[in-house]
């Protein structure tokens, strides 16, 4: 069997395995578990993208001043031309994400196929089998977040982009493709501030290690200047340098102890999840650099040491430094998986030409090659085919239960675990919509309340809180709200800061969340106009006195 006979039935098990994530994908987006798909805080970026369209603004609020509560600005020109033509935010923000999932699948590809840095068909084969092999063993994980709405795989897709550009670039250093480049990488920051970390070590790598170094010098001073444009346009639009999340998750101690206390063994539990999962992709990597260091060193390049240095420093960063809120499928951690696929192919393509060269001889080379291609084959193709098997069974179950109900967010509220988190959320929502709601829970109410005032008590949204830091006279005093959904109890400071108040128990009644049989509490406010309506909602499980 020939190398380029092996190396195309591994790329045959390889798109079998991206088929199996297509119907894998597609069997989720039609189904409602016991837990939707997407998660809560996705909708915050359709309400953005609805502000935008409708008020011209990239604010919280309809009709409010611009708010930074979006770690990625950018994710929003995804979601906005989706919510066009997609009227149900349940199903728009899944297909943005998914959308980004599928951009992020064939830029990785791409990046794989074309820069592999070997002349050695089934080396080149296997690296390829290594990351499709590894992403559908994880399928769940991955496909969690291709339908869960965020923006992860928007970055991931960024980042897979920018190693893309940065090789072309680095291959054919002229003056349009380190520009491209150069401004791609500037645009991290307000994709996610922290991808900086690439878009600054890769070209200082180049820079400090050669051979261009013009062309490092020309992408730094370009990105630098795009970051600066960004924070200049972030200040004036925005009133702050960063976006919100930073300032609570990363930069002060705004929830309090017991929050943090609560929170702080998740960034370690979550790299465990994330490691276990993507363990394939790094084991090469460190075996590569094991097997000789000064060859490793000799024969891999400035972009790749500045790549890899980028993404532990990236995990890093979240595991020490960021308070990590609602971590699920290890989310954080996952934008430097273009990284770890990349550098992972590599590796792996690195090992098996070496290993062939050690052998010699054509009959050695020929049997080596056989062994460790046939081995990628068998492999790729049983995990492939049993992952796809799998998947096409969900698909024809769900497309036999399907109903297209699951994408309207009052339904997601009554048909899942969400119906026991915020009390008669479907019924407040339907009264009048001058009332104002208030909540740390914001992403549903914002999808079933879409020109309704929500106070975001969490202050990921509201800039006073994120800078300040939590106030309840305040905050009660300021925005009036009607509602109160009382904070998720893991935030403990503000509830006893809401129970203190004097504003708050002079002008509301609380209802404790154990007689509602929910996780939050409720407070109205006494003074409302539609106090009456909200306290008949109530008197289902709290009748009046």
């Amino acid at each position: 069997m020939s190398d380029r006979t092996l190396a195309r039935g591994i790329t045959l098990g390889a798109a079998l395995g991206v088929f199996a994530l297509a119907v894998g994908m597609l069997a989720r987006l039609l189904t409602l578990g016991d837990w939707p798909r997407t998660w809560d805080d996705s909708f915050m970026f359709v309400r953005y993208a609805d502000n935008l369209r409708l008020h011209g603004v990239l604010a919280w609020n309809p009709g409010a001043a611009p708010a930074y509560g979006l770690t990625s600005v950018l994710y929003v020109a995804v979601v906005l031309p989706v919510r066009l033509v997609v009227s149900s935010p349940v199903l728009a923000i899944m297909l943005s994400s998914a959308i980004s999932g599928a951009a992020a699948l064939i830029l990785l590809l791409a990046l794989l196929r074309g820069h592999t840095q070997t002349g050695d068909p089934v080396a080149r084969a296997a690296g390829v089998a290594l990351v499709i092999g590894t992403l559908v063993a994880a399928r769940e994980m991955i496909l969690a977040h291709v339908l869960s709405g965020m923006d992860t795989l928007f970055a991931m897709a960024y980042l897979a982009a920018y190693f893309l550009l940065v090789r072309r670039a680095a291959a054919q250093p002229t003056r349009n493709r380190l520009i491209v480049a150069g401004v791609w990488g500037g645009l991290a920051f307000f994709v996610r501030p922290d991808l900086l970390l690439f878009a600054a070590l890769i070209p200082l790598a180049m820079l400090v290690l050669g051979p261009d170094r013009r062309a490092a010098i020309v992408l730094l001073i370009v990105s630098g200047g795009v970051v600066g444009v960004e924070l200049l346009l972030a200040r004036l639009a925005f009133g702050t340098w960063l976006p919100l999340p930073f300032y609570l998750k990363s930069a002060s101690h705004i929830y309090g102890p017991y929050f943090e206390s609560l929170y702080v063994q998740r960034p370690w539990e979550e790299l465990q999840r994330f490691l276990g999962a993507y363990w394939p992709l790094i084991v090469p990597i460190g075996l590569a650099v094991m097997a000789g260091p000064r060859a490793w060193w000799r024969e891999t390049d400035a972009i790749d040491k500045g790549m890899l240095v980028a993404a532990l420093l990236f995990v890093l960063y979240y595991l020490f430094f960021v308070m990590q809120i609602m971590p699920y499928e290890a989310r954080f951690y996952h934008p430097a998986l273009p990284a770890l696929a990349y550098l992972g192919a590599r590796a792996t393509a690195h090992l098996i030409e070496r290993g062939r060269a050690w052998i010699g001889g054509e009959s050695g080379r020929r049997t080596a090659g056989i062994l460790a291609g046939g081995a990628a084959l068998l492999l790729l193709f049983g995990i492939a085919g049993t992952a796809l098997a799998g998947e096409l069974v969900a698909l024809q179950r769900a497309a036999g239960d399907f109903d297209p109900a699951i994408y309207d967010p009052a339904e997601v509220y009554r048909r899942t675990g969400y119906h026991n988190y915020w009390y008669a959320l479907d019924e407040f929502s339907a009264l009048p919509e001058e009332l104002t709601m208030a909540t740390t829970e914001v992403g549903l109410p914002a999808a079933l309340n879409p020109r309704r005032q929500i106070v975001d008590l969490s202050g990921l949204n509201e800039a006073s809180i994120a800078l300040h830091g939590f106030d309840a006279d305040r905050i009660l005093t300021d925005y009036r709200p009607d509602l109160v959904y009382m904070p998720n109890p893991d935030y403990n400071e503000i509830i006893n800061s809401l129970t203190r108040s004097a504003v708050f128990n002079a002008e509301y009644e609380l209802f404790a969340a154990q007689d509602l049989e929910a996780v939050m509490a409720v407070a109205l406010r006494r003074a409302s106009p539609d106090y009456d309506a909200m306290r008949a909602i109530v008197a289902r499980r709290v009748p009046a006195e």
